[in-house]
Formats: C-alpha cells, sequence, structure tokens
C-alpha cells in the first residue's frame, strides 16, 4: 500500500479503479468528479459528475454509491488530462470539511494497487478537491491535493 501525504504522486497503471471516499454522509456531504482538459477546464457540462449525473458520457467514470467512484483510464477520453476527486458541505450542513474525521481517499486497482491519501491541511473549507487522477505522458498518476 503507498500513502500520499498533500501533494505527493504516484504512479498508476492503467486498470479499472475502485475509488473509496471516507466521510461521506449522504445529505451533509456530497462526493463530485471533474472531468477536465489540459487547461484544467471541464469541456461542457457532461463533464461533472455527481448525484444527478452519476456516469460520465462515454462511461468511463460513475459513482457508485454516495462514497464510491468507479474509473476505467482506459475510457477516458484522449483529451480528458486530469480527473479530480472532490467532495463538498451541503448548504444545511454547519462548519467545514475539517471536522469531518477520517476524510480521504482509498484507491483500489484491479491489479492489487491501494493508495491512501489523506486529507489533511483543510481548515475552513465547506469544498475541497481530495485526489487528482492526471496524464503524465502515457503514465497515470495521482496525486494527494487536499485543498479547497
Amino acid at each position: 500500500m503507498t500513502t500520499l501525504t498533500r501533494g505527493q504522486n504516484t504512479a498508476l497503471t492503467p486498470v479499472p479503479l475502485t475509488i473509496d471516499v471516507a466521510g461521506i454522509t449522504p445529505g451533509s456531504v456530497d462526493l463530485l468528479v471533474f472531468q477536465l482538459d489540459a487547461t484544467e477546464k471541464v469541456r461542457g457540462d457532461d463533464d461533472l459528475i455527481f448525484f444527478n449525473q452519476a456516469t460520465s458520457r462515454e462511461g468511463a467514470v460513475r459513482l457508485s454509491g454516495t462514497s464510491t467512484v468507479d474509473v476505467d483510464l482506459q475510457r477516458v477520453p484522449a483529451d480528458v488530462q486530469f480527473l479530480r476527486i472532490a467532495v463538498a458541505l451541503d448548504d444545511a450542513a454547519s462548519g467545514s470539511l475539517a471536522l469531518i474525521k477520517g476524510l480521504g481517499v482509498r484507491v483500489r486497482g484491479q491489479d492489487g494497487t491501494c493508495v491512501d491519501a489523506a486529507a489533511v491541511g483543510l481548515t475552513s473549507e465547506r469544498a475541497a478537491v481530495l485526489l487528482e487522477l492526471y496524464r503524465r505522458g502515457d503514465q497515470w498518476k495521482a496525486r494527494n491535493i487536499s485543498a479547497g
């Protein structure tokens, strides 16, 4: 198992991944995924994956439940360079993400890969990117972002 500190990255093999986010509470913390191009912008509305749009247009990214994302890296469109896994507090929830004990991400690959990235350094954020999957040449990597 690899444990990533804030800002640290690691290489991934391009196998289907399951990403579990600890600390998600239905009705108070929502899970989101952004597909971004090389300019770090969404290409359109279909690039936001969330509870009302649980699967990306091409099917490479899918929310399976309130705290899990399934990603097939080989099906991610070539012009998508980044996948950002984010959480946001519901408007009705009080406080900040820093108050959520155990908030973090675990990436599990079908090849046995396991990467943990705890959310660290959060203070008053009500929304934050926890993890980024990104392309570096032909290689996919994961980076612990932990920032709002």
